[in-house]
Order: C-alpha cells, then sequence, then structure tokens
C-alpha cells in the first residue's frame, strides 16, 4: 500500500483536480496475496480517477 500512500501524499500536495492512470490484472490468487496498488488507490483518493486498460 505504500504506493498508493504515495501517489495520493503527491495528489494531495499538488492539488491535482483528477488522476489518470492504467491498469492491468492478475491473477486472483496473485491479487489476495499480494494485493492491489489499484484498489489501494481507489480507496485513497478524495478525487475522480479515470482507469485506462
Amino acid at each position: 500500500m505504500e504506493r498508493g500512500i504515495r501517489i495520493a501524499a503527491q495528489v494531495k500536495e499538488h492539488n491535482i483536480d483528477m488522476l489518470i492512470m492504467g491498469s492491468y490484472t492478475h491473477s486472483s490468487l496473485r491479487s489476495w496475496l499480494f494485493g492491489s496498488k489499484t484498489n489501494d488507490l481507489l480507496g485513497l483518493s478524495r478525487i475522480p480517477v479515470l482507469l485506462l486498460r
């Protein structure tokens, strides 16, 4: 979750209005074991996020 926290901090620091990011999927097992940075960031985000896949 550290990367998600760092991105969220940059968004707040630079007063960004919208975040556009790429996303791709991993297997369910991998997501369950290691988590998902995309989900982490979406959970922390207070602004609109456009995901491109």
